[in-house]
């Protein structure tokens, strides 16, 4: 995850600095890795490192709302937007395309968040600067109805929804203010906590987002009775039994050991990781299983799971192989993509189909690093003998692409002919296919799984997908039959929006491949 405000983005209006992003991410891309952006419009002092205010001034030049807030620590004025200033709004929704513009299917970026509160998140104001609440109030926030931030929420979330079409994106929740904004009686109510009654509706945004494809992060982990008696565990459970292929994330907000000495509010790190799975927790008792498909800890903590590392602990090598290995646990979704390479239509029979599927998907790592029961991928690929429904796994979860889009939600849905989305992406998430640029790909069958009942010749299926002859025109000798990825439909509609069985083609042709988890 790596932060930045908007300020350092466009200092001017229209005039973008992507430099410095760029070099990050370039870095990180080198050695594989990618990256989160977070865009902080403010944070809890109003300032970052570079002592501007994280909302470019000519915004408020231009008329948007904002807040006034004396520091205590630095004695300095800070300046927040308003958020739900119509101005702030409109500019803020400007920036959003430019960054979409540049930054959407970039191969080095895992996702991004959708920046709006303090930090990134859904958290409007915390117990300090203790000015801003009463300010905040005053310019029409409510907090027995948490209008209009509710509202404001969604909107900005719509903004990032319309620009960011290929790239994932990641919401991250927590309370919205703190609990002296409710009452005194509240807060004396509560237990090691100073949070809000803010839970019915966050959770109510949490599962919208997820509803929608979005990640959603709480970044409050803690391996203490403070996170257990949250009710994060429970939600992420109830998401993914509304939403089977929804992806959730926890993560820390700070070093678990910073300069050499444990943070207190943390814990140990093996009780943070186990916590953040939820489960049977020893000596604590059983919670709900939370199905993250993400852990998110700092490089320092990571560093100390590292053997050779200057700091190296052993406890946190068993921590971090605690999470590898759970979070190689069967998924709750099967992943369908798009090969990235073409092949003719000398595949290696069947099995030399499946072996390009697998060696692509080992590749991309789709298996975890190091997994010693790789998740399994075959092709979509029926030959004159055997049809590819016969040799596959029906799945009862949903077929998803590799950024989380679902494809069909389940194998009765993936074969009625109508796909929910269409087949895009590749096994590293770049978009190869769309909808007005479809890709041929190498099927041999038909919506529903089955061969072309009609052409059982192996002639048809390029002598069982052992040959790159064509025949010559008109005729069935070395040909195959073939869909198109970025189609949705089947035959019955029109050839062009066929995505398994479309047409036939000589079988020296370059195409792509289905590949799905089995």
């Amino acid at each position: 995850e790596v932060l930045f405000t908007w300020s350092e983005l466009e200092p001017r209006e229209g005039e973008y600095q992507w430099a410095e992003l760029d070099r990050f991410l370039e870095q990180w891309n080198a050695k594989g890795k990618k990256v989160i952006p977070q865009i902080v419009l403010y944070s809890k002092k109003g300032q970052n490192p570079t002592n501007i205010h994280a909302t470019p001034q000519w915004v408020f030049n231009a008329g948007a709302d904002k807040i006034t807030i004396l520091d205590p620590v630095t004695n300095k004025w800070l300046v927040w937007p308003v958020p739900w200033d119509p101005v702030f709004l409109q500019k803020y929704r400007n920036f959003i395309q430019g960054f979409a513009q540049r930054y959407d299917g970039h191969p080095a970026i895992e996702a991004v968040d959708i920046g709006l509160g303090l930090f990134a998140t859904t958290r409007l104001v915390l117990k300090e600067p203790a000015e801003a609440t009463p300010k905040l109030i005053a310019k029409g926030y409510d907090p027995a109805t948490k209008q209009p931030w509710i509202d404001t929420i969604r909107t900005v979330q719509g903004f990032y929804r319309e620009q960011f079409k290929t790239t994932s994106l990641r919401m991250v929740i927590t309370y919205f203010t703190h609990c002296k904004l409710v009452s005194e009686e509240f807060c004396k109510s509560i237990t090691g906590d100073n949070e809000d009654d803010s839970v019915p509706q966050v959770s109510m945004l949490a599962k919208e987002a997820a509803s929608q494809g979005i990640i959603v992060h709480y970044h409050d982990l803690t391996g203490t009775d403070v996170f257990l008696n949250r009710p994060w565990l429970q939600l992420y459970q109830d998401i993914h039994a509304q939403y089977p292929a929804a992806r959730t994330s926890f993560g820390t907000d700070d070093p678990v050991v910073k300069d050499g000495v444990p943070v207190k509010k943390y814990g140990n790190i093996g009780d943070i990781v186990r916590y953040a799975f939820g489960g049977n927790i020893p000596y604590k008792g059983n919670y709900p299983e939370s199905h993250i498909s993400y852990l998110s800890l700092y490089a320092d903590d990571m560093a100390r799971s590292t053997p050779g590392s200057s700091t190296y602990d052993s406890k946190f090598a068993d921590a971090m192989q605690y999470a590898i290995d759970r979070l190689k646990k069967p998924s709750l979704s099967k992943t369908l993509f798009l090969s990235s390479q073409t092949y003719t239509g000398n595949l290696g029979g069947l099995a030399g189909a499946d072996a390009k599927c697998q060696a692509l998907a080992d590749a991309a790592e789709l298996g975890g690093i190091g997994t010693p029961t790789k998740r399994t991928f075959k092709a979509w690929l029926s030959d004159s003998v055997t049809n590819a429904r016969d040799r596959l796994t029906h799945a009862t979860v949903p077929y998803q692409l590799v950024n989380g889009i679902t494809v069909a939600n389940n194998w009765d849905d993936l074969i009625d002919g109508q796909l929910s989305s269409p087949i895009t992406h590749d096994e590293l998430g770049n978009q190869i296919a769309s909808p007005t640029l479809k890709k041929q790909v190498w099927t041999g069958t038909r919506h529903d799984g089955l061969k072309d009942l009609t052409h059982i010749e192996s002639e048809y299926y390029c002598s069982d997908w052992s040959n790159d002859l064509s025949g010559p025109s008109g005729s069935s000798l070395f040909q195959g039959i073939f869909g198109y990825a970025g189609a949705t439909q089947t035959t019955a509609v029109n050839v062009a929006s066929a995505w398994s069985a479309a047409s036939f083609t000589g079988c020296n042709q370059p195409m792509y491949l289905y590949c799905m988890e089995q």
